[in-house]
């Protein structure tokens, strides 16, 4: 048999593809953009997720130094008016520190920028969030990742052996359901761990969406494999392998936890 050179490439290039838009979208990456502050346009890249012992830095750089600059904030779901803190330079940039927060704490925050005789402001009508988390060991977090892209190649490369009906893709199910098991269930609970102090925020236990989505993933492919146990029927894998991809366009951490400061305990979804 000929090596499956072309689904393996196919297969690749729809990985890497995910692997970008995964780390281009979702709540948890830098708010970028650009404004205009008089003559100039200046570029900034914010923080929404936080990892770190101490307070977190938001900074503005190559600022003009006639241009002062506050940062408003207050914790998500507590109604109350906002704190302001002032943007101190340090050279031609501007920097503030925004609390520190337990654990899946999130704050919401915008940036005013005063130019007399006018004002701007960064996100003021829909105000930027940042979460708090634990710091997550590399060891842990990078085989996660690694494992959980595997997954999906290993994934979409028997969905594709499925279409053209080439032998061999009930074996490269099970080495993608081996991935997605090493990758969700073993290695995920500990990055939870880590990270919010939980192991499992899916079903039974939450409404986590990124537990929820390897779970959901997981079954489907355990599902299909079984209806393939004594014949082909390679329908079941292709549908297995497109609820992956349906479930990885859903951006990574949307509807995840959240502290909810008037019980002070984590919630989901």
């Amino acid at each position: 048999m000929k090596r499956p050179v072309v689904p393996i490439l196919m297969a690749l290039i729809i990985t890497l593809l995910a692997a970008y838009y995964q780390r281009v979208t979702g709540p948890t990456y830098p708010y970028r953009g650009n404004i205009t502050v008089g003559e100039r346009t200046y570029s900034y890249r914010l923080p929404r997720s936080f990892d770190r012992a101490g307070d977190c830095e938001v900074r503005l750089k190559d600022l003009d130094a006639v241009i002062q600059a506050t940062v408003s904030f207050r914790r998500l779901g507590v109604s109350g008016p906002w704190d302001t803190l002032v943007m101190k330079r340090q050279g031609n940039d501007v920097v503030a520190w925004l609390p520190h927060q337990p654990p899946a704490g999130i704050l919401e925050y915008y940036i005013t920028l005063d130019s007399p005789p006018r004002s701007v402001s960064i996100a003021m009508e829909d105000p930027i969030r940042i979460r708090f988390h634990g710091e997550v060991p590399r060891t842990i977090l990078l085989p996660h990742i690694v494992f959980m892209f595997a997954g999906m190649w290993a994934s979409t490369f028997t969905g594709i052996l499925a279409v053209l009906r080439r032998p061999g893709f009930k074996k490269a199910g099970w080495w993608a359901v081996a991935f997605l098991v090493a990758g969700g269930f073993l290695l995920g609970p500990l990055v939870q761990h880590f990270a919010f102090g939980r192991y499992w925020l899916g079903v039974p236990f939450g409404c986590d969406l990124t537990d929820n989505k390897t779970l959901i993933v997981i079954v489907f492919w355990l599902v299909a494999l079984w209806a393939n146990r004594a014949k082909d029927r390679p329908r079941w894998i292709i549908a297995a392998a497109y609820v992956l991809l349906i479930v990885y366009c859903i951006p990574h951490s949307v509807k995840g936890t959240q502290l909810d400061y008037s019980t002070m305990k984590v919630k989901t979804g």
